[in-house]
């Protein structure tokens, strides 16, 4: 039993519909994106030594000398016990909350570790590009996409969840390693590969989720910042396309209103900046189903299933009923309730419960 609606993409196409003026959009992010990571790229800014990151790396023998294929046999064997000692949720651990690491003391962060099948022969050639950190549920909407140095750039606050794929992490820094002996370089400052490449990689996803987040603010009325309301500005000038990409929303959100659609379908039809669509975006790790997972595993999604319930009217709610049943099932397998009791900070749990319980009634089920 898991929430099958984020572990894969439907069977059936759904299109997605865009604005006239998305393609000036979704063009003029992906160009900022890449400038972005470019600068972030050369600039080489070091995280600090006790970053948790830093940590994790230092805790895996790195062995440069033995082959990949036994190097990925290794370090998939001790990913998640590395993991459970830097206090990350696994299928193994329930894990502790932390703050500071990506979004700043102010947000409370989760940190997932999981050991997903990649391709580990082209993570090691094509290592530069490899995205082995990523947020898979942030709380902010700003459009800006502020690098994840644990700094509180903006007042919105709430929890952020971040997966981290420990072996592919793994073989990306070896590749780094290797990459700069090879060119006579020091390998011994993981702190400057964490801020040149890992850190870098992660704006993409970070755009998407603010996006969706910017699109379920608007649809309740909410404040989502704007460029100027920021407390830090990038060091290189980017063209805005917030304003464009605002007016798009709101064409968006009253396409939606005026069909009653499932769930999978609205998803699919919210366009993206990279990706196809924001289903995309919202696909969440291949893990195993268990009660040490499934609680962030909901909790990460709960806002996007309160938003979809809510955007289409009482008919989306009646087509996708199914979708309510597989998530009470959910709840009382896993015994949800109690573990968020147990594992999450009082603010997130009060937060979490109201929604779940709004969420349940929606869909009839008490």
């Amino acid at each position: 039993m898991s929430l099958q609606l984020f572990k894969a993409l439907p069977t059936i196409a759904f299109s997605t519909v865009t604005p006239p003026s998305w393609a000036l959009v979704k063009t003029g992010f992906d160009r900022n994106i890449s400038s972005l990571v470019r600068f972030y790229r050369s600039a080489k800014i070091p995280v600090r030594g006790d970053h948790p990151l830093v940590r994790l790396l230092s805790g895996i023998p790195l062995n440069p000398t033995i082959s990949l294929d036994s190097y990925y046999a290794h370090v998939l064997d001790i990913s998640l016990e590395q993991a459970g000692l830097l206090r990350f949720s696994s299928e193994y651990s329930f894990g502790k909350p932390q703050r500071g690491i990506y979004y700043g003391k102010s947000c409370i962060e989760f940190i997932l570790a999981t050991r997903e099948p990649f391709d580990y022969l082209a993570t090691h050639e094509k290592w530069r590009s490899a995205i082995a950190v990523e947020p898979i549920y942030h709380s902010k909407s700003d459009l800006t996409m502020h690098p994840l140095i644990g700094r509180d750039y903006s007042d919105e606050t709430g929890f952020n969840v971040i997966k981290i794929n420990v072996p592919k992490l793994a073989v990306q820094y070896r590749a780094w390693v290797l990459n700069e002996q090879s060119r006579g370089g020091s390998v011994s400052d993981v702190t400057k590969f964490i801020g040149a490449y890992v850190l870098p990689n992660m704006i993409p996803r970070h755009a998407e989720l603010a996006l969706f987040n910017r699109i379920i603010n608007r649809f309740y009325e909410l404040p989502s910042p704007r460029a100027a309301d920021l407390k830090f500005r990038h060091p290189i000038a980017l063209p805005s396309f917030e304003s464009h990409a605002d007016d798009c929303i709101e064409i968006l959100i009253e396409n939606l209103k005026k069909t009653s659609k499932r769930f999978d379908a609205i998803l699919m039809g919210l366009p993206a900046f990279r990706l196809k669509n924001l289903h995309q975006a919202n696909l969440m790790p291949v893990v195993p189903a268990n009660r040490q997972i499934e609680w962030l595993m909901l909790l990460s999604r709960l806002r996007a299933l309160t938003f979809m319930a809510d955007v289409g009217g009482e008919n989306t709610r009646q087509i996708n009923q199914a979708h309510f049943n597989d998530i009470h099932r959910l709840l009382a397998s896993f015994d949800i309730e109690q573990a968020m009791i147990q594992h999450v900070p009082e603010s997130v749990y009060f937060e979490a419960s109201a929604m779940l319980s709004e969420l349940m009634n929606r869909g009839g089920i008490r």
